[in-house]
């Protein structure tokens, strides 16, 4: 969901990253040259009362800056402003010059880029003017860090390059290797990482030629982390040990920190945990080390960095699901960063805390954690962060399934940056708010939103995003079924993903289009796309896509009818995903093992494969997928004709569903869970009506009866639900709250475990996160009953009790019968129940009644037909209307025909299901 921002262990790593590498962040070479700028800048006359005025504002200005608030930084602005007259008046344009520089930096670090932009270009103005290309080619790197933060990273390469051509002019050979260091991270950026490769060389190499140590060393990390960021750990791990050597010969301890940690990122990317602590823990100690000799900025630095590993503990233990240390970790780090004065990372680690929470699902402290980010944000007047904030609270609306609140609060994000021009920003948000749109159904809305932010993307240069919006733009035709357009956006998707060599977003966008084709029944063309994202996955080495790959081969054939060949190939991704530890997608490979023995008669070997399925998903307390699993099983035993197991089976999926909270915020959930809950109910009717025949006087019919009445209740919530309906009037706010609390807890602690599941050696952390899950659910249980005892009709809604035969009877009098339908995928039903006597009937699958019941409801509506007003059963239309009669008849003889015998002049109570629901009954032929 998240840009989704607040969503899983890989996103907060990321972020992790972000902060330790700087390398590829433009602000590390602009402070470099920045240092050196001030050299070019002190040609001013030191004698003159104006120059030691000005000087002075800029000193004050400098230590308003050190305070670190909004109100001292507005000061601070206000003082080179001052200074910026003094130098004007005085003819000093090379002052002039600097301080627009201080100026406009200031506005860099507090995220208002536009702003900086203006002023940096002033200084551009004049340094041109007076033909200093030094100064000239430092003021173009700024300019090139502005515009890349706006998003407009197409200007800043050109504004880079042209540093670049200036420097080299010079022969600032140094200068020139900073300068492709920027241009490098541009193009990583972007995505575009062999660019970016092609940029750090060219800087390696001419820091060989100065033999710049400490350059080399934080190229070689930029270079690794490139392939960090493609998977390619061999080619990461041994320039990251080159950067180590460098740094112990230098004896920077820091350095060796900083290597210390990507080696953390690394292990903490392969699921390494154990080794990732040991790495980030390592660091840590060298930066306390080092902390002892420092003071002032170094000391800031220092604590900064000590914040930067804390984070990288604090997500490893995320990732191994002890959240107490994680959160406990963080709150080290922004104590580390309060002290240093570093706000602007304070307000990160809120948000970053924030996400802990969520998938605690306790919500609550989530918002308050991005809410105390927003005032450490606002307060620093930093509005592009304040957006990103209000972005991730937008995505906890959405978690709510509170689509409103999260609309809302995008548009607020939206128009922070619009106002500040950060145009990247503005295209993320746009696709969060598509995304939204997509949930509720509008694709229209929702696809024409993303082509906003496609639109954005492209124009600035954002490759890697565009890719990705065209992908999301695919998936939205797919879920609307507009398969010819899903297809187009997802081909656009592959092209771009394939120039930037970036093999797991191919392999990804490569799924859809096997999902696409699998819709399409081409499964050879299905089967083309899995093999192309085997072969992908082979030159990746990644042993968990290669297992997917195979995985997918195995579906494909599955759902074309080869089924030997479909166990062959899922057997290999099964086996090869209990290898690599990822039981979830272990169980989902033998389900469809299990369909494929199915269908080639063997059931012994379906049930089998099944069972091994079901100890997997009962040890992840997958509940639903249990209930699935149970299910496939009852259908082999029914196919077998072993109805009693399979009376067994179905029992246990019932009781399960019966037992999951009757609320679902989820919209996937909403569309997939539902609908497997009417298909269980729906065979365990069936199963029943089979038994009734095999043993008419055992009473199944009225069970079947006492299931379909079951499946009315639940379905009544549901829409109830669905409506918004007033069910809670009367009950305790409190108790709702709780309620409400408590459902959100489970669907966290239920996610929490699908994402154990991925990971290996997680065991002893899947087993309490269970014991967690069984205590909430009696929690659930026992608020269900107070609610029960304080409200029975919020209880009498949302617990409905359904009536058994006896009970039903006992409502009828003599001359009222009950006619209750209930439609299946194979076959149909009715019965008919009056006060003394149930009655049962098979009638035609649900396809058949359906289209009939839909061509007699279009007739009804007709200018040219009527009902006769005084011979309500019967049915009079203008001549030569023949067919609409036999319509007609042969609906009231699939409905009524039946059960005519029974009729007579009873009063009748018709039940009706699906599609029959809109039918007039009374309309019907005699």
């Amino acid at each position: 969901m998240l840009k989704p921002r607040i969503k899983a262990d890989k996103m907060l790593i990321h972020r992790y990253a972000a902060a330790i590498v700087g390398i590829v962040m433009l602000s590390h070479p602009i402070v470099t040259i920045a240092s050196q700028a001030n050299l070019i800048a002190q040609q001013v006359p030191k004698n003159s009362p104006e120059y030691v005025k000005g000087k002075q504002l800029l000193d004050e200005a400098e230590k308003l800056l050190q305070q670190g608030t909004g109100e001292s930084i507005k000061q601070a602005i206000a003082l080179y402003e001052q200074a910026l007259l003094i130098w004007r008046k005085i003819g000093d344009r090379n002052s002039q010059a600097t301080t627009l520089l201080s100026i406009g930096t200031v506005y860099y670090t507090i995220s208002q880029n536009q702003k900086a932009l203006e002023y940096y270009n002033q200084a551009l103005v004049i340094r041109r003017e007076l033909k200093d290309s030094f100064g000239e080619a430092v003021m173009l790197s700024y300019v090139a860090g502005a515009y890349s933060n706006l998003g407009d990273k197409q200007k800043s390469l050109q504004s880079y390059n042209q540093a670049l051509s200036l420097f080299q002019a010079e022969k600032k050979l140094d200068f020139a290797g900073i300068t492709l260091i920027s241009i490098g991270g541009v193009y990583f950026n972007l995505g575009e990482t062999q660019k970016a490769l092609s940029a750090y060389n060219q800087a390696l190499e001419i820091q060989r030629t100065t033999k710049d140590t400490a350059s080399q060393a934080l190229t070689l990390n930029a270079i690794a982390s490139v392939y960090t960021t493609l998977g390619e750990y061999q080619k990461a791990l041994p320039l990251f040990n080159q950067a180590l050597e460098i740094q112990r010969l230098r004896k920077d301890i820091n350095g060796q920190a900083e290597i210390y940690n990507r080696f953390g990122l690394i292990s903490f990317s392969l699921g390494e945990n154990q080794q990732a602590l040991d790495s980030f823990n390592q660091a840590l100690k060298l930066q306390q080390q080092a902390q002892g000799n420092l003071s002032g900025t170094a000391l800031v630095f220092n604590l900064s960095q000590q914040a930067q590993t804390l984070i990288g503990i604090a997500a490893t233990y995320k990732s191994l699901g002890d959240y107490l240390k994680a959160i406990s970790y963080f709150n080290n780090a922004r104590t580390l960063f309060q002290k240093a004065g570093n706000r602007s990372s304070e307000a990160e680690v809120f948000a970053q805390t924030s996400i802990v929470y969520d998938e605690l699902g306790d919500k609550q402290k989530a918002l308050e954690s991005l809410n105390q980010a927003l005032v450490l944000q606002r307060a620093n007047s930093d509005r592009a962060r304040e957006a990103f904030t209000l972005g991730s609270i937008g995505d906890i609306y959405q978690s709510f399934g509170d689509y409103q609140k999260a609309l809302d609060t995008y548009n607020q994000a939206l128009t922070l940056q619009r106002q500040v021009q950060d145009r990247s920003g503005e295209a993320k948000t746009l696709k969060s708010i598509a995304q939204i749109y997509s949930y509720l159904g509008d694709y229209q809305l929702s696809t024409d939103t993303y082509v906003r932010a496609l639109e954005i993307f492209q124009k600035i240069g954002d490759r890697s995003r565009e890719a990705q919006t065209l992908d999301s733009i695919g998936t939205v035709y797919r879920i609307a079924e507009d398969y010819p357009k899903a297809l187009l956006y997802y081909n656009q998707a592959l092209k771009l993903w394939r120039e930037q060599k970036a093999i797991f977003q191919e392999f990804a966008t490569l799924t859809g289009v096997i999902r696409v084709y699998e819709s399409l029944k081409d499964y050879s063309k299905a089967l083309e796309a899995a093999n192309q994202g085997l072969l992908l996955s082979q030159k990746q080495q990644s042993s968990f896509s290669e297992a997917s790959a195979y995985a997918f081969i195995g579906r494909v054939y599955l759902a074309s009818g080869n089924y030997q060949k479909a166990i062959d190939v899922s057997q290999n991704a099964a086996s090869r995903f209990a290898k690599i530890g990822i039981p979830i997608a272990e169980a989902n490979v033998l389900g469809n093992i299990g369909k494929a023995y199915n269908s080639l008669k063997q059931p012994d070997k379906a049930i089998n494969s099944y069972n091994q399925e079901l100890k997997l998903r009962q040890k992840l307390g997958d509940r639903t997928g249990v209930a699935d699993t149970l299910y496939n099983i009852a259908v082999t035993e029914r196919d077998r004709n072993n109805f009693k197991a399979a009376q067994k089976q179905i029992e246990s999926v019932i009781a399960i569903v019966e037992d999951i909270r009757t609320k679902v915020t989820s919209q996937d959930l909403r569309s997939s869970y539902f609908a497997s809950i009417q298909k269980y109910y729906e065979f365990y009717i069936d199963l029943l009506m089979r038994l009734h025949k095999q043993h008419p006087d055992k009473g199944y019919d009225a069970l079947a009866l006492q299931v379909s009445e079951r499946d009315r209740a639940r379905s009544l919530v549901e829409l109830l639900n669905e409506a918004n309906a007033d069910i809670r009037q009367g009950v305790d706010p409190k108790l709702l709250e709780l309620e409400r609390n408590l459902q959100q807890k489970l669907d966290a602690k239920e996610k929490l475990q699908v994402q154990l599941s991925n990971k290996p050696n997680t065991e002893a952390q899947t087993e309490a996160l269970q014991k967690e899950i069984s205590a909430l659910l009696e929690q659930y249980r026992q608020l269900k009953a107070q609610i029960r005892s304080s409200s029975p009709r919020y209880a009498a809604l949302t617990q409905p009790q359904s009536l058994t035969l006896a009970q039903q009877q006992q409502l009828l009098d003599n001359d009222t019968l009950v006619l209750e339908y209930s439609l299946g995928e194979e076959r149909s039903y009715l019965w008919a129940v009056s006060k003394t006597n149930i009655k049962s009937y098979e009638l035609p699958k649900r396809a058949e009644i359906e289209t009939i019941a839909k061509q007699f409801n279009g007739l009804l509506k007709r200018d040219n037909y009527r009902l006769d007003s005084t011979i309500s059963t019967s049915v009079v239309s203008t001549p030569g209307s023949l067919p609409d009669v036999e319509v007609a008849s042969k609906l009231s003889q699939i409905l009524l025909q039946p059960v005519a015998k029974e009729l007579g002049n009873k009063r009748l109570v018709i039940v009706s299901d699906g599609a029959l629901q809109y039918l007039p009954f009374a309309a019907l032929p005699n």
